[in-house]
C-alpha cells in the first residue's frame, strides 16, 4: 500500500470525482456505497473515507471510448440489477 496517498471524506471525494463545479451529490456517493457500484471505500467507525488511488482506479474503470460503449456498459448495469431481484 502506498503510504503517501491523499485520503478525502464523502463530500472532497464527490468534488474530486464531478468536479469542482459539479461535485457528485452525497445521495450519490451513499447510493454508490450501498449498491456496491462506487469506488472503494474506508469505514472508519461512523467516518467513510476515500484514497486517492481508489478513486482514480474508479475514474480509470469507468472510461470510455465511445457514447455506444457508454450505452453497453449501462444496459449491463441495468441488467445485473434487474437479475438480482
Amino acid at each position: 500500500m502506498d503510504t503517501n496517498t491523499t485520503i478525502f471524506d464523502e463530500e472532497a471525494a464527490a468534488e474530486y470525482l464531478g468536479g469542482e463545479d459539479n461535485p457528485l451529490s452525497d445521495r450519490t456517493m451513499q447510493r454508490w456505497r450501498q449498491d456496491g457500484s462506487g469506488p472503494i471505500y474506508i469505514k472508519l467507525g461512523r467516518l467513510i473515507r476515500y484514497r486517492q488511488t481508489d478513486l482514480d482506479h474508479f475514474l480509470d474503470s469507468n472510461a470510455c471510448s465511445s457514447t455506444s460503449m457508454a450505452a453497453a456498459s449501462q444496459f449491463s448495469h441495468t441488467n445485473e440489477e434487474v437479475e438480482d431481484v
